[in-house]
């Protein structure tokens, strides 16, 4: 009887250990990064939209290094998004209260990313934006051109023009062989 329950569970646990592996090859990350500019004397309290420009998002650059195709993905979303201050050097974002961040592509519809509405003062030069959870991007990072907007609403009076630098890190899962 042991014998026989060993015979039943261990290619259980044969396929369980191997479709983990099989995932670590078929499911990574890549970064898109967009430096935007806030400029100077944006009111306070009030919601400021930051001029952007469209982003390549060199996707199949990409996944041509991982050795996959466009038409093998399966499923894309964002787990990370993270501004950082290139300039001034002395400048933290301690004058940011909210942030709204926006995608679109080519006959997509804009839809909301990431947003955090209570940004602490921490004197910190890099924060991490909530992204929305379970928000399937994997249509918009499939273009080979996105637009990120970004809103932001300051609790301060900003004197001179902050670079900020959005990277976006994209969780990607992608089908191997017909799989």
């Amino acid at each position: 009887m042991k014998n026989y329950i060993l015979i039943l569970v261990f290619p259980f646990l044969i396929h369980l250990t191997s479709c983990k592996k099989f995932d670590k090859k078929t499911q990574f990350e890549i970064t898109i990064d967009k430096e935007v500019e806030i400029p100077s004397l944006v009111g306070v309290n009030l919601p400021f939209n930051i001029p952007t420009t469209s982003i390549n998002t060199e996707v199949n650059q990409q996944l041509e290094i991982k050795d996959k195709k466009k038409k093998k993905i399966e499923y894309i979303e964002l787990r990370e998004l993270q501004l950082s201050i290139l300039s001034p050097s002395n400048k933290n974002f301690n004058f940011l209260k909210g942030v709204d961040i926006y995608i679109s592509a080519e006959n997509l519809p804009e839809i909301l990313i990431a947003k955090d509405h209570d940004i602490k003062n921490s004197n910190a030069k890099i924060i991490n934006i909530p992204p929305v959870e379970n928000l399937d991007l994997t249509e918009y990072i499939k273009k080979d051109v996105i637009d990120l907007r970004v809103t932001v609403t300051t609790d301060e009076t900003i004197l001179q023009k902050v670079k900020i630098n959005v990277a976006n890190t994209f969780w990607i899962d992608a089908k191997i062989l017909g799989i």
